[in-house]
């Protein structure tokens, strides 16, 4: 029971903390994506049904930080929350450089399926938009890997650990 609340208490926290970027700049909002890493952390640590229930979440309230069509990136995130748990379980992605690359790998994976249904919705050429968030796998992957071990820290669990 005790790990929900600390999901739950994360999620709020990167809601926060998104809604603080925001209002910063929209440069910020568009290069470090908090939920992204929030589903991959939580993928790699507790396995693919917990990435994806944490995907759809975090990729629902995603949403409705957009103007766009309700849902999309939840169905990017659930994805993208399963595969992390799926992928993680057959390689061992722990140490800094396998993180990094991981969360890089899945973050243009989640972008292209939220832009490949995005065009798809809209009738738009796959390679539309801003191009700011197209160095959103970069600032993912480096400050997922950097807030990893603090991650796994306050959860207090190690990787597939008993359910």
């Amino acid at each position: 029971m005790r790990i929900y609340l600390k999901i739950f208490l994360i999620i709020l926290v990167a809601f926060v903390l998104h809604t603080l970027f925001g209002k910063i700049s929209k440069q910020i909002f568009l290069l470090v994506n908090l939920f992204t890493i929030l589903v991959i952390y939580l993928a790699v640590l507790k396995g693919e049904i917990y990435g994806a229930v944490t995907g759809s979440v975090c990729g629902l309230i995603q949403d409705s930080f957009s103007l766009g069509i309700f849902g999309v990136a939840g169905i990017a995130s659930t994805i993208l929350g399963y595969f992390a748990g799926f992928i993680s379980k057959r390689i061992f992605v722990l140490s800094f450089f396998k993180i990094f690359l991981f969360i890089f790998t899945l973050t243009v994976f989640q972008l292209a399926v939220w832009r490949l249904i995005h065009s798809f919705i809209f009738s738009e050429p796959f390679l539309s938009g801003s191009t700011v968030i197209l160095f959103q796998p970069f600032f993912n992957a480096l400050v997922g890997a950097l807030f990893f071990p603090l991650f796994r820290k306050f959860l207090r669990i190690s990787p597939m650990e008993s359910q």
